[in-house]
């Protein structure tokens, strides 16, 4: 019996040696590169490796792509998108070839572990070397909309209250005109998501103004150019328009005058001709003109002082606590479309009714501008054709350059932030 046992044990030990070696699926020359960064925001990065293999043409695999953690040895369920896809077993692909991905959603100054992998037929997984990269901390821009489900155009309005900002009427483009819509969007800054709201009701005309009182929204909107710019008040809590006391002061609204709201008021100002240097402001408490349908105050328009020198449109506003900054604003010069856009900044002392020059903004004079506040600092800059943007400090009367910009049709300051607005949002974090 032992020496039965004993034969049979050296029959499969020969039968053991005599076996093929087992071939590996992937060739010997088969490499991962490391990641390169191409590019790191705030909440997003852009990546890219390579595959390679010498000795053939092609690579049959189910799946590959890149894998990021914030612990070392990253795996593919770490990450919200790990790869290409899963393909169908026996596909191949021509080598050498490149693996690049839009990382999103990442955490602001955070360091990420990334390295690249590859699932062979056999779902074997091999990882390639790992590195290391951190997102950005401040002064930078990222896009934060995922895209606005709305009708984009030309010459939105909008306001900012709370975490929520609000943006529709913009000018679309149909197959025989141009026409404002009446679509209403909520965007929140914390979700990153938009939601429509009721449509506006009111008149429209071609880039009404819009400013936010305390907890209410409003627009202001010309119907056309009549002789009374209607006065409509949004309530985000209701989700409901109502129609306040008109604006006085016809004719100016939609064409490039600009608006603020500042301690529980409204301001409305600019505009074509050298009579729209007037400011005006609008009390929503007021009851000189009754009530509205729902009881609340009609509210009233004051002309308050003019602003100094001639008149101004399309400017840039940024508010520092009562206080606002108006600068890089257009004035005719010779006939209607003939513009010479100014680079002095202005602060406009709102208790006290007051205008003073402060420094002027440093960069070249531009259209559509980017302004906002954060942190007790005034921001600055973007715009048609340029990209330089800028901080102002209200104490040193300083301005600094700041990571570069774009233009923008609207922009807001949300939990000390800015927000600009064209065709989605992009955040800055100073």
């Amino acid at each position: 019996m032992k020496k039965t046992l004993y034969y049979l044990s050296v029959i499969l030990l020969l039968a053991a040696c005599q076996e093929e070696p087992e071939v590996p699926v992937l060739p010997a020359s088969f490499e991962l590169s490391e990641p390169r960064m191409l590019e790191v925001g705030l909440y997003s990065a852009q990546v890219e490796a390579e595959v390679s293999a010498d000795e053939v043409e092609t690579l049959k695999y189910k799946e590959f792509g890149l894998v990021w953690s914030t612990s070392p040895g990253a795996v593919p369920s770490d990450s919200v998108q790990q790869s290409w896809g899963i393909i169908e077993v026996g596909s191949g692909r021509s080598v050498p070839f490149q693996i690049y991905d839009q990382l999103s959603g990442l955490a602001i100054n955070t360091t990420y572990y990334i390295r690249s992998y590859f699932v062979d037929e056999t779902n074997t997984i091999t990882y390639g070397p790992e590195t290391t990269f951190t997102t950005l901390a401040s002064d930078a821009w990222s896009p934060v909309g995922n895209g606005f489900p709305g009708h984009a155009g030309q010459w939105p309005v909008g306001f900012a209250i709370g975490e929520d900002i609000y943006v529709g009427m913009s000018l679309v483009s149909t197959p025989s005109s141009s026409v404002p819509t009446r679509e209403w969007w909520q965007y929140n800054v914390t979700t990153r998501q938009w939601t429509q709201k009721a449509d506006f009701p009111g008149g429209l005309s071609i880039d009404p103004q819009a400013f936010a009182v305390d907890d209410k929204g409003y627009i202001v909107s010309s119907n056309d150019f009549q002789s009374d710019a209607e006065c409509w008040e949004y309530d985000p809590q209701a989700d409901r328009w109502t129609r306040k006391t008109n604006f006085p002061d016809y004719g100016r609204v939609g064409i490039a005058a600009f608006s603020f709201g500042v301690n529980s008021k409204g301001y409305l100002s600019g505009g074509y001709g050298n009579r729209y240097k007037s400011v005006w402001e609008f009390n929503p408490q007021n009851t000189a003109n009754g009530t509205d349908e729902h009881g609340n105050p009609m509210g009233s328009w004051t002309q308050k002082n003019d602003f100094p020198g001639r008149e101004h449109r399309n400017a840039a506003v940024f508010i520092i606590d009562d206080q606002v900054y108006i600068g890089l604003d257009a004035e005719s010069v010779v006939g209607f479309d003939s513009l010479a856009v100014k680079k002095q900044l202005w602060r406009y002392d709102s208790p006290n009714d007051t205008w003073i020059a402060e420094n002027s903004f440093p960069g070249e004079p531009r259209d559509e501008t980017i302004a906002f506040s954060a942190n007790g600092k005034g921001y600055m800059g973007g715009g048609l054709d340029h990209t330089d943007f800028w901080e102002y400090d209200p104490l040193t009367k300083e301005w600094t350059p700041r990571a570069e910009a774009s233009g923008a049709e609207l922009s807001f300051s949300v939990n000390n932030r800015g927000y600009a607005f064209s065709y989605d949002i992009v955040e800055y974090v100073p």
